[in-house]
């Protein structure tokens, strides 16, 4: 403990002491006011990055936007639950129906589709889910049983090619470049458009 002693307050001195502390707080408010006008900032900022983060295309699934670590990543692990799932279901299987070729990874409808597949799978059967419900019945009647029907509609693979049959990718119809076109077709709709609000609201 300190060893000055405290001078009691007299009439004379006991205004000037409150009109002292009354400053103080006075200042204390200002500096509180800034505090959490910043914090109410800080707060705006963070709240716009975390819906920019959720909003943001790509994701450990999206093809289009892996880079080689990813991908390489993401194609061992499709390959060996694509793996699994032959193994599984459709080795047992006694007809062509949702038959699979060898070379599935050569074909971008495949990839997707299967890819999609199977992070349904992970989802439904992960760890936390615990709870009885429909989910695994839902998985095979509204996932993977379509997925092979929608894949075997759409003519992926040849029905008479064999599973171990090597096969390739027929060439594709190229694709002509419409850029010029919609660029011309994005003024032209931009500028039918009303001017964004000073604000940024959008408000005309």
């Amino acid at each position: 403990m300190s060893g000055n002693k405290k001078t009691p307050l007299g009439p004379l001195t006991l205004p000037g002491t409150v009109a002292e502390h009354e400053h103080r707080l006075g200042e204390h408010g200002e500096e509180i006011e800034y505090l959490s006008g910043a914090v109410g900032s800080i707060g705006g900022q963070v709240t716009k990055i975390v819906d920019w983060l959720e909003t943001r295309p790509g994701g450990p699934w999206s093809w289009r936007t892996l880079d080689q670590e990813a991908a390489k990543e993401l194609w061992m692990e499709l390959y060996d639950w694509v793996n699994w799932l032959r193994d599984r279901y459709l080795v047992a299987l006694t007809d062509e129906t949702h038959r699979l070729i060898n070379d599935w990874y050569k074909h971008p409808v495949a990839v997707e589709l299967l890819t999609a597949l199977m992070v349904s799978h992970q989802y439904v059967y992960r760890r936390t889910r615990a709870a009885p419900s429909f989910d695994l019945v839902e998985w095979h009647e509204r996932c993977l049983w379509p997925t092979f029907a929608r894949m075997r509609s759409l003519g992926l693979f040849p029905a008479n090619l064999r599973t171990d049959e090597p096969w390739t990718l027929p060439d594709t119809i190229a694709r002509v470049d419409d850029s010029e076109n919609f660029a011309e077709f994005l003024v032209n709709d931009l500028d039918g458009r009303p001017k964004p609000a000073p604000n940024g609201d959008g408000a005309s």
